[in-house]
């Protein structure tokens, strides 16, 4: 998983439409609405969940992330982050890094998810 904070996760920009999504990486296997009514796109992989039809997040089942340059193996993502996000976060289960525009349950190997700066206060909100 390659992400660029706030702006692309692998070829998939934040802020693309679904038809997008679907020319870059194909049909969904299924489409449902997550339980914040979002639309959520399933691939083997990968959801990618929209609003009002542009990508809001993408969640990779990935052992290995690369945020820009740097690659941080699932099991050390937790570590790496707070030593370089002092505004890292816990919210409901979640390790949350503002600066990565990331968030993860180390419960759930090896699952990340990227989101848009937008998301950003709805992971702060559930942490109040």
């Amino acid at each position: 998983m390659k992400v660029q904070p706030y702006s692309t996760v692998g070829e998939l920009a934040f802020g693309i439409s679904r038809e997008a999504v679907i020319g870059l990486i194909g049909a969904p296997l299924s489409t449902s609405s997550d339980r914040h009514s979002r639309t959520e796109l399933r691939y083997p992989r990968l959801f990618v969940r929209l609003v009002a039809g542009s990508v809001v997040e993408v969640t990779a089942d990935s052992e290995v992330v690369e945020l820009g340059d740097i690659s941080v193996p699932f099991e050390r993502l937790a570590e790496f982050l707070r030593q370089n996000d002092a505004s890292t976060f816990e919210t409901v289960g979640f390790v949350v890094s503002p600066a990565y525009g990331v968030a993860f349950d180390p419960a759930f190997r090896a699952w990340v998810t990227a989101f848009a700066k937008d998301e950003l206060p709805k992971w702060r909100k559930h942490a109040a």
